[in-house]
């Protein structure tokens, strides 16, 4: 099996990148009627922001206006909705230092607010905000956000949401992630919004695609297949209002679900559904020239081509996305796993030259993107020591510097394990390498000495007939010479008893040499083959004529033409199949 991700959308764009494109003109209509209030309009912009949000600027302009006529207002509510939507754009950004000053001022609007369904959707983005920008302190808001929630009903969508967060970061604990996949699905259904409950079908289904057990329980990937098949038929049902990488995401990861299941029993169907997905990826491919969107394209197009075990396509896809990756700078995420992917490839066609080379530039990007995520964190650490300060600065003063050195430890060793890991990785490929190399050696040694075996039961075969011939003559004296004493015929027939064993020696050795010979010709024949027919086959293969089997058997040629025809019969040889020629090459 393939190594894979699981694809799931970004908790950024699962909160503030609802599709609705339907939305937008009566939004826009909102917002430039003269005749609504101010206040009215701030929601309108900060839902506005979101669906911008393809265009950074157009979408930093509609949040910001909402910012600016929420402070204009006495209901801090209306604050609550605009900083946290502002939060988001800055989060996407990566600009940490201003996430977190505008998180501190969502929290200032929280505490001033008793709106409970706005308080909670502000603490479901900045705990989005906070997870994005890998503080795991953003999932003590998102409980915050259910607290505030467990005793509301029309607040489905943000429920959703928060599960759905839980559940992305509860990957590896199969209990909570069913738990929390099951309760952000269900809320999804009583939102009744097509966007929420597209991506709960998704995240459900991802429970069932992690799920340790599913090697062994094809039911499992049955359960991922229709969840995702739901979240499929929801953007056909429901145009215009999900987002093409959600659609994306539901066709890979059901791709994958069939790749898993035609693992554990191959049957075509899996590959035709996954033909078909494939085309309807390509149909919204044409729109969309996001480099995420490309990458978890690629992704199926790999599924595609590995199910079917064409690996030179494999090739070729994983190289164009590596390209299409390879034009934007930075993006060292994609680039090391795209290449690890690559060389993992590589090394199950036993490439494992080209496999050391793409396990050595992975490492390379790992190494530039662990360069990258360590100077975020840099600057998200100093961003949330800012926000901190009000309230902790003394303490925080004393305790950074420890923090940071732990921090550049914990780095250092991470980054020396996977040199390591890596460095072992590659001595294992070439050790491998030598060991084949080994194994291919030993068989063509082996194959020599069966050669040479051969040969000698050949050899020892002639010398057989040779002393049958020998036997014949002393025969036809004693037949000739009637008076030869009583004494002398002993010895004659003494001699000749010693030929014969050597005949069933040369029988018993052939049967330790090539054990199937006797097997594959009475499985041949449609009649059970006698004692006299194996002999007269054993013969044959010795390459023995007519007239020496006539002799060793002291029968006449006659006969044997005869019992050469009941042999062909009994092992169905057509007419033109030769005998002589069928029997030695049975072996």
């Amino acid at each position: 099996m393939k190594k894979y991700t699981i694809l799931l959308l970004l908790l950024a764009i699962y909160i503030s990148g609802i599709a609705q494109q339907r939305s937008i003109d009566s939004l826009q209509t909102i917002v430039n009627d003269p005749t609504i209030k101010d206040k009215d309009k701030i929601i309108a912009y900060s839902q506005l922001s979101g669906f911008t949000q393809g265009d950074f600027i157009t979408s930093m302009r509609y949040s910001r206006i909402a910012v600016s006529l929420s402070t204009k207002q006495k209901e801090k509510h209306y604050g609550v909705y605009a900083y946290s939507n502002l939060g988001l754009l800055y989060c996407l950004k990566g600009d940490a230092e201003r996430s977190y000053s505008i998180i501190d001022s969502c929290l200032a609007c929280i505490k001033e607010s008793s709106d409970i369904r706005a308080n909670a959707i502000g603490y479901n983005r900045i705990g989005v905000i906070k997870l994005q920008l890998e503080d795991k302190d953003g999932l003590t808001d998102i409980y915050r956000s259910l607290e505030l929630l467990k005793n509301t009903e029309h607040s489905w969508d943000t429920q959703s949401s928060d599960y759905y967060i839980l559940s992305s970061y509860h990957q590896s604990d199969i209990e909570k992630l069913d738990l929390y996949t099951k309760l952000s699905l269900e809320a999804a259904k009583k939102s009744q919004r097509p966007n929420i409950l597209c991506l709960g079908w998704s995240i459900r289904g991802v429970r069932y695609l992690l799920d340790p057990k599913q090697k062994e329980n094809i039911a499992l990937l049955d359960s991922a297949i229709f969840c995702f098949d739901k979240s499929i038929d929801l953007y056909k049902q429901k145009p215009g209002y999900i987002r093409d990488i959600a659609y994306l995401n539901a066709l890979t990861n059901a791709s994958y679900a069939y790749q898993l299941k035609n693992e554990i029993k191959p049957d075509k169907v899996n590959i035709d559904l996954i033909d078909q997905y494939v085309k309807e990826a390509n149909i919204v491919k044409e729109r969309n020239h996001d480099i995420e969107f490309l990458v978890n394209y690629y992704q199926l197009l790999y599924i595609a081509a590995t199910v079917k075990n064409d690996y030179a396509l494999a090739e070729q896809i994983n190289l164009e996305a590596i390209a299409e990756v390879s034009k934007q700078e930075k993006l060292f995420k994609f680039k090391f796993e795209l290449s690890h992917q690559l060389a993992s490839l590589y090394e199950e066609q036993q490439e494992y030259k080209k496999s050391t080379e793409y396990l050595s530039k992975s490492l390379d990007f790992y190494q530039k993107y662990y360069n990258e995520r360590n100077i975020k964190t840099g600057q998200q650490l100093h961003a949330k020591y800012q926000f901190e300060k009000k309230e902790q600065e003394l303490k925080f003063e004393q305790t950074q510097n420890n923090l940071y050195m732990g921090i550049a430890v914990f780095l250092l060793l991470g980054l020396i394990f996977l040199i390591l890991f890596f460095t072992y990785r590659i001595k294992y490929l070439k050790q491998k390498e030598i060991l084949l190399k080994q194994e291919k050696h030993e068989a063509s040694l082996l194959a020599e000495l069966k050669e040479t075996q051969a040969k000698r039961l050949q050899q020892e075969a002639v010398i057989s007939n040779m002393q049958l011939s020998y036997k014949n003559e002393l025969l036809d004296n004693i037949l000739k010479n009637s008076s030869i004493d009583k004494t002398k015929i002993e010895k004659i027939l003494n001699k000749e008893l010693n030929i014969d064993n050597n005949f069933e020696g040369f029988r018993t050795e052939l049967k330790e040499i090539h054990p199937d010979f006797y097997t594959k010709l009475q499985n041949k024949a449609k009649q059970k083959l006698t004692s006299l027919d194996l002999k007269y086959c054993v013969c044959i293969f010795m390459k023995m004529s007519s007239k020496e089997i006539a002799e060793l058997l002291h029968v006449e040629s006659k006969t044997v033409r005869m019992t050469k025809y009941r042999l062909k019969q009994k092992l169905d040889l057509g007419k033109e199949e030769d005998l002589n020629t069928f029997i030695e090459s049975i072996i």
